[in-house]
């Protein structure tokens, strides 16, 4: 059975034109990184990207506007084509700080251009054309034995964002970092990456299914300390791991990006306004955070209602505990505030302005929640 069976049939009908674009110019272009290592997974497939050898820059180009791909980027072009990236395969070298600051040339080796992969399950290839598996570095047998494991030590180092990228594929699929990796990831330096692209692998981490793994790592590696400023006990590590996976599934999607932060004030003992500043963390992790209640084990309704004086409990992240979602749309807030009925013009009209009326507002529905719901 091919293994690209494992694709979407729109993918696939995709892939069929691209191949008939393709042939004509070479016999060499690649399925590489994460999409093969996710058919090798049986997860779904999105997306792909492409390596196309045996091509010209020029020509490249010139064949990726016939195609009406789109370009990205800025010193390398990457062509985007209905959910296809497309590429000429190439090797990074190092010369600069920062995540960016590589020197990017065309390579026509396929061995030489897989090895600037971060792991070996995401340096696999499909041949395009015949379906055969190129696997250089024994990505195959890493994903059977569930492993995470760099393709080359010296290509490795020089990219930081590569520790937190194994992180939070451990946490995603369940895997162990190899012995040798991890200990190279203990030696880069995490400063030279933005506030922004660590926040952004975080939340991959901990909204991952087996988030366990990847809080187990970055303990191991220090992170807990040098980007949360906690050294927690392995006692509450598990607590914080066994909330992680016990919320998620009553959590709404689109809060899920902060219930790690959620757990962690409480149970790691993190202080949220140092956290919300210290990783650049953007105004809706606010929102859903700060200026209201943690949520105990069991919230009253009173109590449900009265966060809901600010806001509706479909913007706070606390309604992830088992029930408050049916909870909160019983009592009407899920989807709005709780007014309790009073209106601003009765209080205009009674005299009240200014300050005082927001006083006034709060204090009758605090009034009517009780009579309602204690």
């Amino acid at each position: 059975m091919s293994l690209l069976t494992g694709l979407s049939p729109a993918l696939l009908t995709r892939l069929s034109t691209l191949k008939h674009h393709l042939l004509p110019h070479t016999s060499r272009a690649y399925i590489v990184g994460g999409a093969v290592r996710d058919l090798f997974l049986g997860n779904p497939i999105k997306d792909l990207d492409i390596e196309v050898y045996d091509m010209t820059p020029e020509a490249f180009d010139e064949l990726m506007k016939t195609l009406g791909a789109k370009g990205v980027g800025k010193s390398f072009f990457v062509y985007k084509y209905e959910g296809i990236d497309l590429s000429l395969p190439r090797t990074e070298q190092k010369t600069a700080k920062g995540h960016q600051g590589f020197c990017v040339e065309v390579c026509q080796e396929e061995r030489l251009a897989s090895s600037r992969r971060d792991f070996t399950m995401n340096a696999l290839m499909v041949h395009l054309f015949t379906e055969e598996v190129v696997d250089f570095w024994g990505g195959r047998a890493d994903i059977h034995a569930r492993v995470i494991r760099m393709v080359d030590p010296a290509t490795f180092a020089q990219d930081p964002l590569r520790v937190l990228r194994g992180v939070q594929f451990a946490a995603r699929f369940g895997f162990h970092i190899a012995p040798q990796t991890l200990q190279v990831m203990r030696g880069l330096n995490m400063s030279e990456l933005s506030q922004t692209r660590i926040t952004w692998e975080l939340e991959k981490l901990f909204r991952a299914p087996f988030v366990s793994y990847g809080v187990l790592y970055m303990y191991r590696l220090g992170f807990l300390k040098s980007l949360l400023h906690t050294t927690p006990s392995c006692h509450t590590l598990v607590a914080f791991s066994r909330a992680l996976k016990d919320h998620a599934p009553h959590c709404p999607t689109h809060l899920r990006p902060y219930l790690w932060l959620f757990f962690a004030s409480p149970l790691l003992g993190l202080d949220t306004s140092r956290v919300l500043s210290a990783l650049a963390l953007p105004l809706h992790y606010h929102r859903a955070l700060l200026r209201v209640p943690f949520g105990h084990e069991k919230m009253s309704d009173y109590e449900l209602v009265e966060v809901a004086f600010e806001r509706p409990l479909n913007t706070w992240v606390g309604v992830c505990r088992p029930g408050y979602v049916p909870r909160a749309k019983a009592l009407g807030v899920y989807e709005r505030v709780f007014d309790g009925g009073v209106s601003a013009r009765e209080l205009l009209a009674e005299g009240f302005s200014g300050k005082a009326l927001g006083e006034e507002k709060r204090k009758r529905i605090q009034e009517r929640a009780k009579i309602l719901y204690m």
